[in-house]
C-alpha cells in the first residue's frame, strides 16, 4: 500500500488492486456462455471401477461425481 497520499482510509485500501481489462459483468458473461451438453466420459455403473494406471478404486457417489481412493 502506498503511504503519504492523504485522503480517507477507504480510498487508500484499493490503490494496489490491478485494474481488470473487462468490467465485472462482461467478465462473468464468459463463464455463462451456453455450451452444448456433453455426455459424461465414464459410464455410470453402481460397482467400483478399478484404475490400474493410478492404482485406485472409484465409486460413483452422485451422478457425474466419482469418489476415488488411491493406494
Amino acid at each position: 500500500m502506498q503511504r503519504g497520499l492523504g485522503g480517507s482510509p477507504h480510498e487508500r485500501l484499493h490503490q494496489d488492486k490491478a485494474g481488470s481489462a473487462l468490467p465485472t459483468w462482461q467478465a462473468l458473461l464468459v463463464f455463462r456462455s451456453p455450451t452444448p451438453h456433453t455426455p459424461h466420459p465414464t459410464p455410470h455403473t453402481p460397482h467400483p471401477t478399478p484404475s490400474k494406471a493410478f492404482k485406485a478404486v472409484c465409486h460413483l457417489v452422485r451422478k457425474y461425481t466419482l469418489f476415488c481412493i488411491s493406494y
